[in-house]
Order: structure tokens, then sequence, then C-alpha cells
């Protein structure tokens, strides 16, 4: 009983020190960078939409060459696993909610701009919520304020322009915090795990 316990302590400090690294709010926090242009540009947003591709290759590179080196490649319980299918399931639903919200936000089905805008605070709440919870990530409670915070800017910015008159700029908000955060974890995360 001890051994399982210790296995689970064990499993949890694994996968929370994943992010400690700090990677993935850098991952995170490029990906903001990259909607921020989309909106910028958005008459080549279409182009731009391959740059999502660069958080995923950065997080693959930074697991391979800078975690795993570190603190080894860990096989995690049956119980982590169908957890994270869990939470693969409800956020997958949450987009595909958001993505048919803003397609239908023109359109005579949902009629309030405000509906359409609390629907989706209320989607980013959950989504954010759902991250932090099943994967153990305690800052993404941090990170969902701020997300929402630059969301509700971009309302404010679509209703009263002046110096700032692209909404995209807002998402520079979480952007900044998440990759700022980032650097401070991951500089701290290689000082506490050196190469050998």
């Amino acid at each position: 009983m001890n051994q399982s316990i210790n296995l689970n302590d064990l499993e949890k400090a694994t996968w929370v020190t994943v992010f400690q690294s700090g990677c993935v709010d850098i991952m995170m926090g490029v990906i903001f960078i990259v909607a921020t242009l989309c909106h910028i540009f958005d008459d080549i947003s279409y182009y731009l939409m391959a740059l999502y591709l660069v958080p995923a290759l950065l997080l693959f590179a930074a697991k391979r060459y800078i975690i795993i080196p570190r603190i080894g490649l860990v096989k995690f319980h049956r119980r982590r696993r169908k957890k994270n299918l869990i939470y693969f399931a409800i956020v997958t639903t949450l987009l595909v909610i958001l993505v048919l919200i803003t397609a239908f936000s023109n359109s005579s089905i949902i009629q309030s701009k405000y509906a359409n805008f609390a629907i989706i605070c209320g989607d980013i709440l959950i989504i954010c919520g759902s991250i932090a919870f099943f994967l153990n990530f305690n800052r993404m409670y941090i990170y969902t304020f701020v997300i929402l915070f630059a969301f509700i800017l971009t309302g404010i910015i679509r209703e009263n322009p002046g110096f700032i008159s692209r909404t995209g700029y807002a998402y520079l908000l979480p952007a900044i915090v998440m990759i700022a955060t980032g650097i401070v974890y991951l500089r701290r995360f290689i000082k506490t795990y050196p190469l050998s």
C-alpha cells in the first residue's frame, strides 16, 4: 500500500515537474503572439495560420532537448492517461462550441452580441479551468483571468477605437505574462536539474 502511494506521489511530482520547466508557459505565450499577428494582419491571416505550428515544434524541441535529458522519460499510469483523455474531450467540445459561436455570431441564430460575449467568456473560464484542474497546472488559474481580461479588452477596443485600433494587440498581454513567467521557471528548472 505504501509503495502504491509512493509511486502515485512520484508520478504526480514528475508530471508537475514538466510544467515547472516553464516551456509550456512559453509555448502558450507564443500562441498568443501568433493570434496577435493574425488579428493585426487580417488580410493575410490565412497564411499566418501556419505559424501555429511553431509553438508545438518549440514544445517538442524543449521536451526532447531540455526536459527529458534532465528528468528522464516517464510512462504515466493508466489513471493519469484516462484523466488526460477526459480533459481533451472536454476542451475539444468547448472549442467546437466556441468555433460555432464565432461562425454564427453574425447570423440571426444568436442575435445578441452581449450573449455571444458572455458565452465566449464562459468558455474561456471553463477551458482554462479544465486545463488547470486536469493537468495540475496551477498557474493556469492566474492565466485564466489574464486571458479573460485580454478578451474583455478586445471588446472595449472594438467599441472605443482610439490610440489602439487593432483588437489583436490585447492578446500581447497574456503573451508577455506567460513568456516572462516561463523564462523565470525555465531558468530555475535548468539550475535545479543540471545536465550530468
